[in-house]
């Protein structure tokens, strides 16, 4: 296949049909008026003068960039204006082949666009890799559904996905999942709260949970009851149990075999870190023909003697967690005088609840001393 040869050297017409002797070509950037060089030859090394001057058979010698758009105006050798032509171009020549050619002001294989649209199907190829836009979370271009980037503020790899930003690839663990958004696999390493919007959530394996509630739904048989450390109650004026956890909403109090060395009631305190309160208590105990009630404290027995063991269930259960109120039941007996207890109370303690302690006293304070048995908690 053969192509049509371009003019090797300009020549240029007047308006007589004759050669152009001696005539000038002005040239300028295309739509101005702004001088813009041509050349001598192909290396582009020797610049035209401006004007170009024709020579006796009306020719020159012009080369033009190919990265340039003229405008040529020709006049005679005494400036008359014969015409004008704007937007002269190079025509591709084999150099220009050789390499992919610009696209609009940038070669593709070397520069960098301000906006690039392809349609169909974008392949990469090569053993490269591909670089994304980055910024901080605050320099998120307006967003539209397929947009991807990445966020240095994460830092991690975003997209913006049905109408949200959404992490595709993070550098960190996740720490939170939207609402409806589906999860699978795992794990989540992150501390803080997971709300599971499911109908059925297995945990596999051996679980730790802590301070944690569980909420509905149990599953049969399995133990969610925490037990303390039995304490003998064989010395001291009071037995105490503290930093119970603050996420605690029922305790149950185990007696057995308990005594003191003298006759007042075993009685119940409770109260916040800072210790237990000895005001604002509000019930009372009955044994049998006997009723006895105080405000510094909840008794437990409605009477006692010296060396009467003690086996019975003491229930805490938190009634109003605004309030930090509780509400007390007990049931009991003294097997050495053979009577019955029942005891039950409320009251609002100042903060969360984190200690308790069993006396025996009739005034708030411990007065009687421990000598037999052990007392230990059960909590939930």
């Amino acid at each position: 296949m053969a192509g049509l040869s371009p003019t090797p050297k300009q020549q240029i017409f007047g308006s007589d049909g004759a050669p152009l002797v001696g005539g000038k070509i002005y040239t300028y950037a295309a739509g101005t008026t702004t001088p813009v060089a041509t050349y001598t030859d192909y290396s582009a090394g020797t610049a035209n003068t401006n004007p170009i001057i024709l020579d006796s058979y009306g020719q020159a010698n012009i080369w033009l960039l190919s990265t340039v758009s003229y405008k040529f105006v020709v006049k005679t050798a005494t400036d008359v204006l014969l015409y004008t032509v704007d937007n002269i171009a190079a025509a591709l020549d084999v150099s220009a082949l050789a390499a992919p050619p610009p696209i609009g002001s940038t070669t593709p294989n070397t520069g960098a666009f301000t906006t690039l649209t392809a349609s169909g199907a974008f392949t990469l190829t090569g053993n490269g890799a591909m670089k994304l836009n980055a910024g901080t979370t605050a320099e998120r271009p307006t967003p539209s559904n397929g947009m991807i980037r990445y966020n240095t503020s994460t830092p991690g790899v975003e997209g913006y996905i049905n109408g949200a930003w959404t992490s595709i690839f993070s550098g960190t663990p996740v720490t939170s999942v939207a609402s409806g958004t589906g999860l699978t696999g795992g794990p989540i390493t992150s501390t803080g709260t997971l709300s599971i919007d499911s109908t059925v959530a297995t945990l596999t394996g051996s679980q730790t949970l802590t301070n944690k509630t569980l909420g509905s739904g149990l599953v049969a048989g399995a133990s969610y009851l925490t037990l303390g450390t039995s304490v003998a109650s064989t010395s001291g004026t009071s037995i105490s149990f503290s930093s119970i956890p603050s996420w605690v909403r029922r305790i149950t109090i185990l007696l057995n075999a308990v005594s003191t060395n003298g006759g007042s009631n075993l009685a119940l305190q409770i109260g916040p870190v800072s210790g237990v309160e000895t005001s604002g208590y509000n019930g009372g105990a009955f044994t049998p023909s006997t009723w006895v009630t105080y405000s510094t404290e909840w008794a437990i027995t409605g009477t006692n003697s010296a060396a009467n063991f003690h086996y019975g269930t003491i229930f805490l259960t938190l009634q109003d967690s605004a309030s930090n109120t509780w509400v007390m039941s007990s049931t009991g007996v003294g097997v050495s005088v053979n009577v019955s207890s029942v005891a039950n109370g409320a009251k609002a303690i100042t903060g969360v609840l984190s200690t308790l302690r069993i006396i025996g006293s009739n005034t708030g304070s411990p007065v009687d001393t421990f000598d037999s048995g052990s007392i230990n908690i059960v909590y939930e």
